[in-house]
């Protein structure tokens, strides 16, 4: 009929093709030539990287909270090591988690050094754990208290998750100490070379000007060995990992996780495996913390005792 204002069937595959990278349409071309069977695997992977689309919007959410602004710190220079600069772990981690979400617009920026309370008015990302991170160590402490909450609340305040034993009476390359984690209290078994872990720490960012208007988030990844810090990148990219951590945190302003390494490539640095999620609440006085720091930048220990062994 002349009245019907329906698009048009070429208009339609016209604006169905402009959503599609070139690679998908070759592979689409191919298989609706090749038939049935063909179109439906090609119809199932689109739907697959629907789906995984959507993963990462969730893991985005849950993760790093709203934008628009994404800073983040690596860990440099583990006094530990003779290798120097930003560890190759975090290194990786950090190419995970831009690799995944710079496609969708987000832009990351380093935090070097505080400037001013500015600098960190969005979310944080904190990637490698109390040892070769400086910031991450004001958060997850030295194996006992966290500086920043105990500073904050003016108490001793321990993490349900943290590590233990990071301290060697030499902190210098060839005296790195068995570190260990401990887990509501109880120390979680790290004694084989292939048992590795992760651990998420996610909280307000206490430090943003905008703190109680948007979520923004201190978001600390910290692995017990090289492949914990990597095993963000898979963590982002399952649904069903991202899901459980969603339906066990989703309550709480602050929680930690601690996520095991089931498999891992034959030099044990590279996770291909994750599972075993476990997550403990931080019920924490955010908004007293906040008061306490909100003219601060970041709150740094005097006395922090592998700040002498930073080479930074």
């Amino acid at each position: 009929m002349s009245g019907d204002q329906s698009p048009k069937p070429k208009k339609l595959l016209a604006n169905v093709l402009l959503n599609l990278s070139r690679r998908d349409v070759m592979i689409g071309i191919g298989s609706a030539l090749a038939g049935g069977p063909a179109w439906n695997a090609y119809d199932n992977f689109l739907k697959n990287k629907s789906i995984l689309a959507e993963n990462r919007e969730f893991a985005k959410e849950l993760l790093l909270g709203d934008g628009p602004n994404y800073f983040y710190r690596t860990a440099t220079n583990n006094p530990y090591s003779y290798a120097t600069g930003t560890t190759a772990p975090t290194r990786d981690a950090l190419n995970s988690v831009m690799g995944v979400y710079e496609l969708d617009g987000i832009k990351f920026t380093e935090v070097d050094r505080c400037i001013d309370v500015d600098i960190i008015d969005g979310t944080l990302v904190l990637l490698g754990g109390p040892v070769s991170n400086m910031y991450s160590r004001q958060i997850l402490g030295v194996g006992d208290k966290s500086y920043l909450f105990s500073s904050a609340l003016k108490k001793s305040v321990n993490l349900p998750i943290y590590f233990e034993n990071i301290l060697s009476a030499h902190p210098s390359p060839g005296h790195k100490p068995n570190y260990r984690i401990v887990f509501d209290g109880r120390r979680i078994s790290c004694n084989t070379v292939d048992t590795n872990y992760l651990v998420i720490t996610s909280f307000p960012n206490v430090f943003s000007p905008s703190y109680g208007v948007f979520n923004h988030r201190i978001l600390v990844l910290s692995g017990l060995n090289g492949s914990g810090t990597r095993a963000i990148k898979n963590i982002i990219e399952n649904p069903t990992i991202v899901n459980i951590l969603h339906e066990k945190s989703k309550n709480y302003d602050g929680w930690q996780a601690l996520i095991k390494i089931t498999r891992t490539d034959a030099t044990g640095q590279f996770p291909l495996a994750v599972g075993g999620v476990k997550v403990l609440p931080l019920h924490l006085d955010y908004d007293t913390v906040r008061k306490n720091v909100e003219h601060e930048c970041f709150l740094i220990d005097p006395h922090d005792p592998l700040i002498e062994a930073d080479r930074s």
